[in-house]
């Protein structure tokens, strides 16, 4: 798979009493040609207020060795994108994830992405 363009998806939150961990799995394949994928993530609250978080994931170390859990031509990384993310008020939020490698620039080889939010207790 090719990602070039935003993925974004709505969560119906309807309690709020505790904070959220907020995770990313992501699969790509070992011939991803950078060293790192930058990547911002943007939440709008039910009022439409945005807040957007970069990050830069690490695919390959300085040393050319592969970042991630290996398997065969594969590479798994596990990302908290927040370890305690409060919600402030019910209702719908939105959210978007998109690569940030450069205008008119894809970020190629990508398998799979998953994106849990799990309430901490």
């Amino acid at each position: 798979m090719i990602w070039k363009d935003p993925i974004e998806w709505d969560w119906n939150v309807q309690q709020n009493a505790h904070t959220y961990t907020l995770h990313l799995d992501l699969q790509c394949a070992v011939h991803y040609p950078y060293d790192k994928l930058p990547i911002e993530w943007t939440e709008t609250d039910p009022l439409g207020n945005k807040v957007s978080h970069e990050m830069d994931i690490i695919i390959r170390n300085a040393d050319g060795t592969f970042n991630g859990d290996k398997a065969l031509d594969y590479l798994n990384f596990d990302i908290d994108l927040s370890t305690s993310h409060q919600y402030q008020q019910f209702g719908t939020y939105h959210y978007t994830l998109a690569q940030k490698i450069g205008p008119h620039m894809e970020a190629p080889y990508m398998v799979e992405f998953e994106i849990t939010a799990k309430e901490n207790q």
